[in-house]
């Protein structure tokens, strides 16, 4: 059994034990079933991955083997989703829609009062 610290939070388990929400159990609980083909993890009832893909610790959803971020973003902690690298400037097209309606929307109402 691998466990980071405390057997609450364990990523393997030993012999025929099952690893099920970061605990090592003899059997799945209602509505998971036994993942043998990967770490003996209790799954989800008819979860199937697509290549590229793996279950998440928790056994009940799919995440992707490796991220691509865009320039300026960089993978979370837990391998999840793209973030903005700290320090770098993130763009907000929609402000920059907003400041144009703005000059459009003013223009147009100087342009009824001359």
């Amino acid at each position: 059994m691998t466990c980071d610290g405390s057997i609450n939070t364990c990523t393997s388990c030993l012999f025929d034990l099952l690893l099920y929400d970061g605990k090592c159990v003899d059997h799945c609980p209602d509505f998971f079933e036994p993942n043998n083909a990967t770490i003996n993890q209790c799954i989800r009832v008819g979860l199937i991955c697509p290549d590229g893909f793996y279950v998440n610790s928790a056994g009940i959803g799919c995440v992707p083997n490796t991220f691509e971020c865009k320039p300026g973003y960089m993978i979370n902690d837990k391998n999840t989703a793209c973030i903005p690298i700290p320090g770098t400037p993130v763009p907000f097209p929609f402000l920059l829609l907003a400041i144009s309606m703005i000059i459009v929307v003013s223009g147009s109402f100087l342009k009824e009062k001359v």
